[in-house]
């Protein structure tokens, strides 16, 4: 069993989870479930159906997206009404090189960038320190995007070096009932390594929040990856 979806009024059996192996991934890794006692798989057995039950509570699109009967029309009036994904569709509209840099064409990222990059205009190097409402900048955007290059950070990133150590809030973690939320500052680069998967440790950048070379180099990362770093 890997997914399931029970109704909060359905009952359980105490033991109904408790040989079920897919579904405790979603506990710490640290713990082999072999290892465990008896009493604590029926208390997991107890916590996966109380998880099951309240999993996609505050999370409409999740519980659409989950259930298999869903239609495409069912879906498509879901998105075309709902005023968050409206917000996030419409929240680039006064931004245009935030848009671009969320696009997944790379010819129109690169296009835009060097049309606006050599005209060393002031109005455009304060349009690049500008933050969308989630207190991003068009460079954290770029970062976030797994189709950016290294050309195009170096880009954004000359043209605008004050953004690549503005810091914009980010959700690190969150627990499965969602009880507690744990927010973090990062700047475009520390973005660029969540995105990548890259593991980091604060002690790496220095106090402008850039991370010096020679660090960089220690770390024996690819080469792509690096002029991606120093591009930053």
């Amino acid at each position: 069993l890997m997914s399931a979806e029970l109704p909060p009024t359905v009952q359980v059996a105490d033991r109904a989870f408790e040989e079920c192996y897919t579904l405790e991934l979603r506990q710490p890794q640290e713990v082999h479930y072999n290892n465990i006692t008896k009493e604590q798989k029926l208390q997991r057995s107890r916590e996966t159906s109380s998880y099951l039950k309240k999993r996609h509570v505050g999370l409409p699109i999740h519980k659409i997206c989950s259930d298999t009967n869903t239609a495409l029309d069912r879906l498509q009036f879901f998105i075309d009404n709902h005023e968050t994904i409206r917000y996030l569709i419409a929240r680039h509209h006064a931004l245009p090189t935030h848009k671009i840099c969320s696009e997944s064409c790379i010819s129109n990222i690169l296009y835009h960038l060097k049309s606006i990059i050599p005209n060393n205009d002031n109005n455009i190097n304060y349009t690049l320190q500008q933050t969308d409402e989630l207190g991003m900048t068009a460079l954290h955007l770029l970062c976030l995007n797994p189709k950016a290059t290294p050309e195009m950070l170096k880009l954004l990133g000359n043209a605008c070096p004050q953004a690549s150590t503005m810091q914009a809030e980010v959700v690190r973690d969150v627990d499965h009932d969602n009880s507690r939320i744990i927010h973090e500052m990062v700047t475009p680069l520390k973005l660029w390594l969540k995105v990548k998967g890259i593991a980091y440790d604060d002690t790496d950048f220095n106090v402008d929040g850039h991370m010096p070379l020679d660090t960089a180099l220690q770390k024996e990362w690819e080469w792509n990856d690096l002029n991606s770093i120093i591009s930053i």
